[in-house]
């Protein structure tokens, strides 16, 4: 049981705090189901009336929201990237407190076709590891991230890609390789049938594209082109110009 404290705030905004607190701490990551209201006014030793007024604050300020039928759910707070950001989706969460998981989906290995080869810089034929994953922010999914390497410039990359590390932690790690600048195409798309179920949302909801080629320093080589779809109300992209 939580107590309440000998203060002037009304109750309810009392217990609003508290459970702000543990939204912002994580306790209760986002996406997760809150504690019913019976359950909440016996943590806090308070009436249910109470904790429905501290509920339509946290809803009123964007960080719950009820759902008929199932309850009440963390909202996801959006993060705003500067578009070119160095990095992964690892620098981008780490730096605002944020955990990154990451799920492999399908590994393949192909021949480049004409794209491909051009995008990686290579030879017609040559072959291509290809990495598709499940990018997650505090368990929640973010983004399906499908990434395309050339086998001699980073051999047996499948093999040594763990889901407790990121692609460019490997790449840095194994290969001593550490991406320093790339070239970004941004485009809007709408959530397939498949897309929907991996990224937790609704068919048709707006998708980022985002196309990426990331290159060594002074862009001597490509280290890796990449296509990742992203839920558009989990990153808010700034451009600066």
């Amino acid at each position: 049981m939580k107590n309440i404290t000998a203060d002037n705030k009304p109750l309810y905004q009392q217990v609003e705090a508290g459970i702000k607190d543990s939204i912002i701490t994580k306790e209760y990551k986002p996406g997760e189901k809150l504690p019913t209201e019976s359950e909440f006014a016996k943590e806090y030793n308070v009436s249910i009336i109470t904790i429905r007024k501290a509920m339509e604050l946290l809803t009123e300020q964007g960080l719950v929201e009820k759902i008929q039928g199932k309850g009440t759910f963390v909202i996801p707070q959006k993060e705003n990237v500067k578009l070119g950001m160095g990095g992964g989706f690892d620098a981008l969460f780490a730096s605002k407190g944020h955990q990154t998981q990451h799920k492999i989906l399908s590994t393949a290995t192909l021949e480049a076709d004409e794209y491909l080869a051009s995008k990686l810089n290579i030879s017609l034929g040559d072959e291509v590891s290809v990495i598709e994953r499940l990018i997650t922010e505090d368990y929640s999914p973010i983004a399906i991230d499908k990434v395309y390497v050339s086998n001699k410039l980073v051999p047996n990359l499948m093999f040594k890609l763990s889901e407790k590390k990121s692609l460019y932690q490997t790449l840095k790690d194994e290969y001593n390789i550490v991406p320093k600048t790339s070239s970004l195409l941004l485009n809007g798309i709408s959530a397939s049938v498949s897309l929907a179920k991996l990224l937790d949302c609704s068919i048709g909801d707006p998708i980022f594209e985002l196309e990426k080629v990331a290159f060594t320093e002074n862009n001597k080589e490509v280290i890796h082109y990449s296509v990742s779809q992203i839920r558009c109300d989990r990153i808010t992209y700034e451009i600066v110009v």
